[in-house]
């Protein structure tokens, strides 16, 4: 079997830093698609890849965009397989801004509360609609709660009353910045595949 030489291949991209970034910062695209700062935890939807270099404001930049960076730090435990993205952790060693690290983005979490169902399950015959007191001929809902439905058999037609609304943020896969090569603890640098929204 013949011997196979693998080389890394990486995509690089130009861009002008915006303030001083530490070498292998994860970065966010900040004005004009061509300008670039540390990411942090509010950034971390514009997440555009990793610094090669450390520099400082105003200056031209190459940035990973897609492909294998090694020691990258860590700002939370990072295990292989991991998705991450930015993150700020002032201690825990590595960059010294605090911004600039990584942090696991695994779980799809939806974040909100869904709007309690009131009103009332209307019936073919006697039906009285109302939002207080028990009359004859309905079945109220108050949340998941049935009442005033002793003795009901059939005839319910349809329900009438406050729809179910739900408000909350989910997992965006905008913040995506890379895969986890290797374990980490915090301040730790590790190897990532950069591959945004992956």
């Amino acid at each position: 079997m013949a011997l196979v030489k693998v080389k890394t291949a990486r995509i690089e991209e130009a861009f002008v830093s915006e303030e001083p970034i530490g070498q292998l910062a994860a970065v966010y695209i900040s004005t004009g698609g061509r300008g670039i700062k540390e990411g942090d935890s509010t950034t971390q939807h514009l997440v555009g890849g990793i610094a090669l270099a450390r520099v400082l404001s105003g200056k031209v930049t190459r940035v990973v965009t897609h492909g294998i960076v090694s020691g990258v730090i860590c700002g939370a435990v990072v295990s292989a397989g991991d998705r991450v993205t930015c993150i700020n952790l002032t201690s825990g060693g590595g960059l010294s801004s605090g911004k600039g690290k990584i942090t696991p983005i695994n779980t799809i979490t939806p974040a909100g509360s869904v709007t309690r169902v009131s009103g009332f399950i209307t019936l073919a015959s006697g039906a009285l609609l109302g939002t207080s007191g028990l009359w004859s001929g309905y079945i109220g809902i108050d949340g998941t709660t049935l009442f005033g439905h002793g003795g009901l058999i059939s005839g319910v037609t349809g329900f009438t009353g406050e729809a179910p609304t739900f408000t909350g943020t989910a997992f965006n896969t905008q913040r995506v910045l890379a895969k986890a090569l290797d374990n980490g603890g915090i301040g730790s640098g590790i190897r990532v595949l950069v591959a945004l929204g992956g």
